[in-house]
């Protein structure tokens, strides 16, 4: 019996709304533990957990931070009802799709079409906190000042959606009768630049991006969200799990994960044991996480801490992709 799956999320998170498709499509049980949409996150700092990106996945005493390492997680490590391919180049497609989406331009483009007028732009704190997480002003004069620019990225990207991906008339990416890992990878900023919540389809400006000149691609997102609630009807929806109850569920659990090893291949050269920190390098950046060298491998490392609550160690797990790993000086004596 594994342990319980937590989710930290929050209601507007495009990263947190992938992995939760992911959970859906699987058919895994897991609980949603709501955070706020910016720091502080008092539930992630008991846990001695400085990783400041949503979403983050608790699976036991193991925890995993990046989507770039969760989704491939879950199908490693719950492998009954695959949703991704099982061949090699399919499998490559999936992995270029995701780092198209989220480093290739898409990710940043379509979040320049945040309305200015949307809810959340009109707080303080979490426009600060995003200027804080990546390094670049973000307020509602950016917003407005690169609205055209952005807007005129996310139509290439409809483009080539509408005119190469789908053009052959396919229902999903990998002409597929149901969706699977590839459509999430691919899908994800598109359906964020149609959908209502915070304004994103009322305010897009239709003679640029309507659906009169991208029928394929508005059809293709209406088809997936009709999947997915499909799906969510057959598996149920997640429990939501308060902070405390979460905390409390983890720290009752054991590691899910066997005990991973040091690659000595690894051009790094660290050692098991070894006090390390890591951090990503795009977003996010000053936030650093140290701990004990468990793991390292071609795509994932992981280090062991202590929580700031309770007893025993956590086992934090990250993507190589975009990340940092430097070993800790260790004070003389």
């Amino acid at each position: 019996m594994p342990p319980p799956i937590i989710l930290f999320t929050y209601d507007l998170s495009v990263f947190g709304r992938k992995t939760e498709w992911v959970l859906t499509l699987k058919g895994l049980k897991y609980f949603r533990c709501i955070v706020l949409n910016r720091l502080p996150r008092p539930v992630l700092q008991q846990l001695g957990i400085q990783y400041r990106r949503i979403p983050i996945l608790a699976i036991g005493r193991d925890i995993y931070c990046d989507t770039r390492l969760i989704i491939d997680k879950l199908e490693e490590l719950f492998p009954d009802n695959r949703i991704s391919s099982t061949t090699p180049f399919e499998k490559g497609l999936e992995h270029l799709f995701e780092n198209w989406l989220i480093d290739g331009g898409p990710f940043w483009r379509t979040a320049g079409l945040i309305p200015p007028t949307a809810e959340v732009v009109q707080d303080k704190e979490w426009l600060a906190d995003r200027t804080n997480m990546t390094g670049r002003k973000f307020d509602v004069e950016t917003l407005k000042q690169g609205r055209a620019e952005s807007l005129a990225h996310v139509r290439m990207y409809f483009t080539q959606m509408e005119h190469e991906l789908l053009a052959d008339g396919r229902e999903y990416i990998l002409a597929t009768k149901e969706p699977t890992v590839a459509d999430i990878h691919v899908i994800w900023t598109f359906d964020w630049a149609l959908q209502d919540q915070g304004h994103m389809l009322e305010c897009l400006e239709k003679e640029v991006i309507g659906e009169d000149q991208f029928p394929r691609t508005f059809a293709y997102v209406d088809r997936f969200r009709k999947a997915m609630a499909s799906k969510e009807a057959q598996n149920g929806v997640a429990e939501a799990l308060s902070s405390a109850d979460a905390i409390r569920q983890i720290l009752a659990s054991e590691f899910f994960e066997k005990q991973g090893t040091i690659d000595p291949r690894d051009p790094l050269k660290l050692r098991k044991g070894q006090v390390v920190k890591i951090w990503p390098v795009e977003s996010g950046f000053t936030h650093h996480d140290r701990g004990e060298l468990v793991s390292i491998g071609v795509k994932e490392v992981v280090i062991s801490s202590r929580p700031n609550v309770g007893e025993g160690r956590l086992r934090l797990h990250f993507p190589r992709v975009n990340f940092r790993i430097k070993p800790v000086e260790e004070p003389k004596l």
